[in-house]
């Protein structure tokens, strides 16, 4: 067995190297964002830009994993799936705009379906 088939298996090492690689380019990122995001003025052109870029981003995101779901996901039919984005917009909206209680109520929601299945 080579080195990187036993660094795939279950081990402290294993784990411990895919956190890794999962926080060092995040922080990385996060950091350089903080950086010259204290440079940019908030009403620019160019940090406008930017937001736009960052809510269509998010946009295309849910809208695949609403169409072309992975994992257990696609084993909610279309109408489960768009119901939980539903109630999710509902109840942020009821809930003076929290994403949070968007998340919870259409999460609770697959959730539910999933059980029931």
């Amino acid at each position: 067995m080579n080195p990187l088939q036993t660094l795939m298996q279950n081990t402290p090492l294993f784990y411990a190297a895919m956190f890794l690689a999962c926080v060092l380019p995040t922080y990385f990122w996060r950091g350089l964002g903080v950086a010259i995001g204290k440079k940019l003025h908030p009403e620019s052109e160019l940090f406008r830009w930017v937001k736009c870029v960052a809510t269509a981003t998010i946009c295309a995101v849910v809208v695949r994993l609403l169409l072309y779901p992975s994992g257990d996901l696609a084993a909610l039919p279309l109408e489960s799936r768009l119901g939980a984005f539903a109630l999710g917009i509902v109840a942020m909206l009821v809930f003076k705009r929290s994403v949070e209680w968007g998340l919870i109520i259409g999460v609770g929601f697959v959730f539910v379906v999933k059980t029931l299945m």
